[in-house]
């Protein structure tokens, strides 16, 4: 019988970070996909190509999402939404007199939480990503008995 170990507080932490991320992810795919219109003329302060961009948040978004829920791929969901966030916080820093209704919670917030708020990610991401890379790379007892 396997000898059943609750979970060390870093690994209930890293779960918590991934769960709000999956909301966080999923909610703006979904509201994104259903504003397909409103985030295609949102676009057009930043790109010519709007269809493809539009396509393209809506598609990054789901796949992270996707990435984020199955066990296997849920440290290259990390990464991947830690990138997209910097993107985000990138967007916003650079253009702060654009509008930045990315879809999702963000449109719920106002203009001067964006910053904050994907800062905030940013760090609680990156904190999730560091035991994920750690448990990684600690050997297991299959490699012992190799």
């Amino acid at each position: 019988m396997k000898d059943i170990q609750p979970k060390p507080w870093r690994l209930w932490a890293v779960e918590i970070v991934t769960a709000l991320l999956l909301v966080f992810f999923v909610h703006s795919a979904i509201d994104n996909f259903l504003n397909f219109l409103s985030l295609k003329n949102l676009l057009w302060f930043y790109t010519r190509s709007v269809g493809a961009v539009a396509s393209s948040i809506i598609i990054i978004e789901a796949g992270i999402a996707i990435l984020l829920f199955l066990p296997r791929t849920r440290l290259a969901g990390l990464i991947l939404s830690l990138l997209f966030l910097l993107t985000l916080t990138i967007i916003v820093a650079r253009t702060p007199h654009s509008p930045h209704l990315f879809g999702g919670v963000l449109n719920y917030l106002g203009k001067r939480w964006y910053l904050p708020f994907e800062i905030t990610m940013i760090v609680l991401t990156s904190i999730a990503i560091y035991p994920k890379i750690l448990l990684r790379s600690k050997p297991t007892v299959l490699q012992h008995s190799r």
